[in-house]
């Protein structure tokens, strides 16, 4: 499952938050709104075989099955009165928008932004607009990306969280707007460090060490206690990569082997580690334990049903972690 699916269908994101005031239409960037694809909602009969199926169901199904036309027609009632549920409107325009954007269909999926919240006045949460603004820099039209969040930012009743901030600052970071990503991420109300990281390794691939370790100590500064050695870890990662990347493999094995087992248990920590291991030190030796690198953790936020199985895979993570090291 994609990332952005993943987030689609985290239901605490995916509650409408009400609307206290008129609602100003979000900016689609430069596209002109005739130029979309057409939505007439009204042509669109749901094949309703007379089951108490909720339209959040049919929706969901259709996209389990790919059926992502018979999805999208079904989500256009999902503003109308007749199905209008608070608890799931918002739900369903989110999961069929991330939907056309995973199978990079982007003009459909702005299209149905712009009917869903725009047209129809249903007022989005912050993953509708993450998920436009991934369809920008997707298209590479940053800077139609940063026009939505600085009209997000000035409307003031959505509030950027760290996955727009790591979505923007990448963004910025790939097209080689350094001093821009550093203003962005200094804008931040709150600290997220992910963002950071992206930051931190985008003055590192382009061979500014030096701005790069300023901005780590910036970023020490501002650490809440309860991330600040997931932060450190992190950037101790990326100078690992670093270096790598400059030849120097020795000294990316002494950062990666004074690193604790605790912090590459971490997920974050651990898939990046096991990332730039098998891109410079696995892949260079056909490595004998491909096998245990090949499945990677999954995020935090992830629930195993079955605790064994988690605890397998850690120990396997572990085994690999240490035929790293002794082979170094």
């Amino acid at each position: 499952m994609s990332f952005l699916r993943r987030i689609v269908q985290n239901r605490t994101l995916s509650k409408a938050v009400p609307v206290g005031k008129p609602l100003i239409p979000f900016p689609l960037g430069r596209r002109d709104p005739s130029s979309l694809p057409k939505i007439e909602p009204n042509r669109d009969e749901i094949d309703m075989d007379r089951r108490p199926i909720s339209l959040r169901y049919r929706v969901t199904s259709m996209l389990e099955l790919s059926n992502l036309d018979k999805a999208a027609a079904y989500s256009h009632h999902a503003v109308s009165e007749m199905y209008r549920v608070e608890r799931d409107t918002v739900f369903i325009c989110n999961s069929v928008i991330g939907a056309m954007c995973d199978a990079k269909r982007y003009d459909e999926a702005i299209s149905l932004f712009n009917y869903f919240f725009n047209e129809s006045q249903t007022f989005p949460n912050m993953l509708s607009c993450n998920l436009i603004i991934k369809a920008h820099c997707d298209q590479g039209c940053l800077d139609d990306a940063l026009e939505l969040h600085r009209h997000i930012v000035l409307d003031g009743r959505l509030s950027p969280g760290m996955d727009t901030y790591v979505i923007l600052t990448q963004a910025l970071v790939d097209a080689k707007r350094l001093d821009e990503a550093c203003v962005l991420v200094t804008s931040m109300e709150r600290c997220y460090f992910m963002a950071y990281d992206v930051l931190i390794r985008g003055f590192l691939d382009a061979g500014r060490y030096v701005k790069a370790s300023q901005i780590f100590e910036e970023l020490e500064s501002k650490l809440p206690w309860r991330v600040y050695h997931k932060a450190t870890s992190l950037y101790k990662v990326s100078l690992m990569e670093y270096w790598f990347k400059q030849g120097k493999d020795e000294e990316a094995m002494e950062i990666y082997k004074a690193l604790d087992m605790t912090e590459l248990m971490n997920t974050i920590v651990g898939n990046r580690v096991l990332q730039v291991l098998v891109e410079h030190v696995i892949k260079r030796r056909i490595c004998r334990c491909g096998g245990l690198v090949g499945r990677v953790m999954e995020p935090s936020s992830r629930v195993y049903a079955n605790k064994e199985r988690c605890r397998r895979q850690r120990s396997c993570l572990q085994r690999c972690f240490q035929n790293v090291r002794k082979r170094n």
